[in-house]
């Protein structure tokens, strides 16, 4: 569609809709037509967010249900994170909050890139608004690692002398104790944030396994499944169990989840109308970093702790078959699909008794 096609499909709907045209200017004598700008937002009501941009979206790109759908969810998750206001106030920033939130929901780099052209077809219907999504791009495979860095050993030490775990500031809003311990079982499992999220006090269990010298012991294991009401996992390979680290038990971490009675181990946290537990915290976290670590890299975010365990993993020789079945990373080949339900649990306690996190203090239990 040319330009000039483009700003009359605007101006019509604009027209349809009887919104107004802001700013007002000043009335001049014109030799033409006024082109048309963004829409008005009235200071007395709500901003609408892009919505106000959806019937220009489809009267010029004239799009199908199926990808009108996804538009209305790719703005509802926009709005999950930026908030609503008016199109031309938002920035580059929130657009880079925004891929980060679809990454720790563990979508598939394709997905993120495919949601975020969306998005910058949504804010290109009206060149006069600018389009914050430019230049913004989703690494695949070919350049992995350097669109989510790891966390580094001196972030981790800002992150937990940061508020939430210097001054006890929890439960935070919509996030509750999650606040708190979302990032040390990032840290401590490598598991993706939803996989996290979900979790129910009955996915923390006791479970008997026979060391080297074939002598009975228990540990405690987190299960990642989708067997509990309303959870779901990535891939088969993702359906696994975790034994809880030391740091975490030294840290009181079942003694949390003892005082947790209901369906989920973070109560506060409410699925949202996709059904994803983490949309409130995906938010939270990196405005978080922001405002609280300013000296960490801002395009790392909650995935950065997965990237970061497999790093760890890799300096303390850990196989990488026990790794990907610590993380629920498929092995890659069809031998990975003979064997058990679960992978063994003795490799992956004697795992979890090799990763150290050196360097780092950890927050007092």
């Amino acid at each position: 569609m040319r330009k000039e096609e483009m700003k009359d499909a605007i101006r019509a709907v604009l027209e349809e809709q009887r919104v107004s045209l802001a700013p007002p200017q000043p009335i001049q004598p014109s030799p033409g037509p006024v082109p048309a700008t963004h829409v008005a937002e009235s200071p007395t009501k709500p901003s609408t967010g892009l919505i106000g941009l959806l019937p220009v979206w489809q009267k010029v790109r004239q799009p199908d249900s199926s990808t009108v759908a996804t538009m209305h969810m790719v703005i509802s998750r926009f709005h999950e994170v930026a908030g609503k206001h008016p199109a031309r106030s938002y920035t580059r920033q929130h657009v880079i909050d925004f891929q980060q939130s679809l990454t720790d929901m563990g979508l598939a780099p394709a997905t993120v890139r495919k949601q975020i052209a969306l998005l910058r077809t949504l804010f290109g219907v009206d060149p006069s608004i600018g389009n914050p999504t430019q230049g913004i791009r989703t690494e695949g495979k070919s350049t992995r690692g350097t669109a989510k860095p790891p966390f580094s050993h001196a972030d981790l030490n800002l992150i937990f002398a940061s508020p939430v775990y210097s001054k006890g500031l929890r439960p935070v809003s919509g996030c509750g104790e999650a606040a708190y311990w979302l990032p040390l079982l990032g840290l401590f499992t490598g598991a993706r944030l939803e996989e996290l999220g979900q979790l129910s006090p009955k996915d923390i269990r006791e479970e008997t396994y026979r060391d080297g010298k074939g002598i009975e012991k228990t540990v405690p294991v987190i299960y990642v499944t989708d067997e509990g009401a309303g959870q779901g996992i990535k891939n088969a390979a993702s359906h696994r169990r975790i034994p809880v680290h030391k740091a975490l038990l030294d840290l009181g971490f079942l003694k949390y989840v003892a005082s947790q009675k209901g369906a989920r181990l973070f109560p506060a946290m409410t699925p949202d109308k996709y059904g994803r537990e983490t949309s409130k915290f995906s938010s939270w976290f990196p405005k978080y970093l922001r405002a609280n670590c300013p000296d960490i890299d801002s395009r790392k975010s909650f995935h950065s702790f997965r990237h970061l365990f497999k790093d760890i993993c890799r300096e303390y020789g850990i196989d990488k078959g026990v790794r990907d079945a610590i993380q629920g990373h498929s092995e890659g080949d069809s031998a990975g699909d003979y064997g058990g339900q679960f992978h063994p649990l003795r490799p992956l306690v004697e795992a979890m008794a090799k990763y150290k996190v050196t360097g780092v203090k950890l927050p007092a239990p």
